[in-house]
């Protein structure tokens, strides 16, 4: 009668409530008649010292409804989450990227997807939402362009591919001196990663005086993450002097945003802060692609007109094609998927497309028109902090007290002494 197939192992408790439903967080906005709908084919389960089974998120999200359960992430890392505990109201990441495991008796509510539910359904096409002329215009030309290939997406920097090359070579011969020979064939990235890790933001008691001693202290995937980051100060460049501040502001602010996102992530025990301050810095990469055809078709874009609202309008589809391009992974692809979008739910585990939110809307404190963005504890993504070693209160206490480390690695990242 729920519209979910049960069997003996998989007891059904009792049918769950309405202001169950409504007290998720993707449906907290859901009007009496979408709550009557996603009731009538909602469950509960119940599981006693055992893995969540993977069909029972088949077409539903799933809540931690009641009790404890444990979450090992594919980095095998542990968490643990509670029902009582804030980031319970998000649903539980699907078992492609975790495992889930109720500690003693657990309680799970199995929600059917709902297109009219806050759910972050991915829209990666160049559709454009209200009556602009321009740029639906504009977005049928970039689609056919994107087809033909006539779009000038920007290239990973040759020396960032063969660093991913390198650690996806699983079973190869390869050691920390290898990651660490490829470094060092750029003297400036070799110089700017040996100074990231002596600062004060990586905390690390004892300088390290080469990049081999950089690659100990980090790890190869973590200094990959670090030297990625500084290599992509190259997509940004421009022959464009018409387009070149635009460009430099681009990486100003994501260097910015990265910076954040690093003194954010390192309090969050599921997540590598390098790889945070990698998401900062890619997270409007989508709008690359759009200074290209800028310099390449001015006329498109009346002079530089329409270029601030074709990136607003375009960038995160193109950034995606950036992305699996450049095989940075799916999490970042989330990350230039939902940057700046502030009601973003997400899982109950942060992850960096939450991380850079949080970062996005701290770096606009006191900017002008601040006071007509979301307040922070407003945001979806800050709920979810107390699964880390942050409390939401904390969270803007320790960004304050690391306002120095922050400003000192925005200035590492954007070339500055």
């Amino acid at each position: 009668m729920f519209g979910i197939g049960a069997s003996d192992d998989e007891p059904l408790t009792q049918r769950p409530r309405r202001e169950d439903i409504a007290a998720l967080a993707p449906y907290a906005d859901a009007d009496r008649n979408t709550l009557d709908t996603l009731l009538a084919a909602s469950a509960l389960r119940s599981l006693d010292n055992a893995r969540v089974p993977s069909k029972w998120f088949e077409g539903h999200a799933l809540f931690l409804h009641s009790g404890q359960v444990e979450i090992r992430l594919e980095n095998t890392r542990r968490l643990f989450l509670s029902s009582v505990s804030p980031p319970a109201r998000f649903p539980l990441p699907p078992a492609a990227v975790a495992g889930i495991s109720a500690l003693g008796t657990a309680t799970l509510l199995q929600v059917p997807f709902s297109p009219t539910a806050n759910t972050d359904a991915i829209r990666a096409d160049f559709t454009v939402h209200g009556s602009d002329p321009l740029l639906a215009t504009l977005s049928r030309i970039m689609r056919r362009k994107l087809d033909d290939g006539d779009i000038p997406l920007p290239s990973m920097p040759e020396l960032a591919v063969r660093l991913n090359g390198a650690l996806r070579e699983r079973g190869a011969d390869r050691d920390d001196r290898d990651v660490a020979k490829l470094i060092q064939l750029d003297p400036a990235l070799a110089t700017k990663v040996i100074h990231a890790v002596n600062s004060a933001a990586f905390r690390f008691a004892r300088r390290a005086d080469s990049v081999q001693q950089a690659v100990t202290r980090l790890g190869r995937e973590r200094i990959r993450n670090l030297a990625v980051g500084f290599l992509l100060r190259h997509a940004f460049h421009t022959n464009s002097a018409v387009l070149r501040k635009r460009a430099n502001a681009l990486w100003l602010r994501s260097c910015h945003i990265a910076a954040i996102s690093f003194t954010l992530a390192r309090q969050l025990p599921m997540l590598d802060a390098e790889r945070a301050m990698l998401a900062g810095l890619i997270h409007q990469i989508g709008a690359l692609p759009i200074l290209g055809m800028t310099d390449r078709n001015p006329e498109l874009f009346g002079g530089t007109a329409l270029v601030d609202r074709a990136v607003n309008a375009f960038a995160r589809p193109l950034g995606r094609f950036v992305i699996e391009r450049w095989q940075l992974g799916d999490d970042m692809l989330d990350v230039v998927q939902y940057a700046g979008d502030y009601q973003r739910i997400g899982h109950a585990v942060p992850d960096y497309a939450d991380v850079v939110v949080l970062a996005q809307l701290h770096a606009d404190m006191g900017r002008p028109g601040f006071h007509h963005l979301p307040r922070f504890d407003s945001l979806p993504a800050f709920r979810k902090l107390e699964l880390g070693r942050l409390t939401p209160r904390k969270s803007l206490q320790a960004l304050a007290d690391a306002e120095q480390e922050i400003l000192e690695l925005r200035r590492i990242l954007s070339g500055g002494s």
